[in-house]
Order: C-alpha cells, then structure tokens, then sequence
C-alpha cells in the first residue's frame, strides 16, 4: 500500500509540475504575441 500511494504522489506531483510548466509557456506565448 505505501508504495503504490508513494508511486501515486509522485505521478500527481509529476502532472502538476507538467501543467505549472505548460501555463507558464502558454502565458510566456502570450506575452510574446
């Protein structure tokens, strides 16, 4: 059970990270334009 509830944060951690990134180039892309 820890390990799969460990491997299940680090893949939420993993998408919010991924989605903190793609804001921040889509916000980065619309500065630009």
């Amino acid at each position: 059970m820890g390990e799969s509830s460990r491997a299940i944060a680090a893949l939420a951690g993993l998408s919010h990270g991924g989605v903190q990134r793609i804001v921040k180039r889509g916000n980065a892309d619309a500065a630009t334009d």
